[in-house]
């Protein structure tokens, strides 16, 4: 197994990945201990029962998301890497909301796209967009790809750095998709990272990785050559080569 960012070890990785699935593993028991005492009408914390269990669930959400970050960066095979996903997906339904979750939400749909997942679990995410419409110009273009019936008619981004530079991609593959791949590798290199830290710097015990999985969703939708930038730092090159 070969790590894919190497910003860690692989002991590094492991040790995180252990102390992620241990606090899974406990919220689920915090969960069943204190639905149980929900039906017996037993309060055990200062704030209601319900609004302990939704945490609990907000934060198996979060473990998942790093979850899958941490074993992709690890070098897991690609096969084991959707069902992770797909752990993401399930974790998503009861707690995403576009005000804390527009990252989460353009990288799960671009991973979908790149990893082909079944339409029910991609469909789970347009039906989170749904219920709470960031009104987003990269989330209508991802969309859009897996499902065509879908109306791109947001012009807006949520975030502007460093998202905003995907309509100018869109618009130069249209007459040259060179100059658009090249536009998408100033993108990876000077614009990504400064707008995505979130603060792994910290040392090797916190970092599951960084990725840009949107620039890979990109390519596959603009079907752009992406030779020229497939070892650049944050690229998931094998995920867009990735083929059922």
């Amino acid at each position: 197994m070969d790590l894919r960012d190497k910003n860690n070890t692989v002991e590094g990785y492991n040790s995180l990945l252990e102390k992620k699935i241990k606090n899974i593993a406990n919220d689920y028991n915090d969960i069943k201990e204190l639905e149980a005492s929900e039906k017996k009408g037993i309060q055990i914390h200062r704030i209601p029962n319900s609004e302990v269990i939704q945490n609990n669930f907000n934060e198996i959400y979060d473990l998942y998301y790093d979850i899958f970050f941490i074993k992709y960066s690890l070098g897991e095979d690609i096969l084991d890497i959707i069902k992770d996903c797909i752990n993401v997906i399930d974790s998503m339904e009861n707690v995403w909301k576009k005000i804390s979750g527009y990252v989460e939400m353009v990288n799960m749909l671009s991973v979908g796209i790149m990893l082909e997942i079944e339409n029910k679990y991609f469909d789970k995410l347009v039906h989170l967009v749904k219920s709470d419409n960031p009104k987003d110009y990269v989330v209508d273009l991802l969309i859009h790809y897996k499902m065509p019936e879908w109306e791109r008619a947001n012009k807006k981004f949520m975030w502007k750095k460093p998202y905003s530079a995907f309509e100018e991609i869109e618009t130069l593959s249209k007459t040259n998709k060179e100059d658009a791949t090249m536009r998408l590798k100033k993108y990876l290199q000077k614009q990504w990272l400064p707008a995505n830290d979130t603060g792994q710097s910290r040392g090797k015990s916190y970092h599951r990785g960084y990725w840009s999985f949107e620039s890979g969703a990109i390519v596959k939708i603009l079907q752009l050559d992406d030779t020229i930038i497939k070892d650049l730092n944050y690229y998931p090159y094998d995920m867009v080569q990735w083929k059922k």
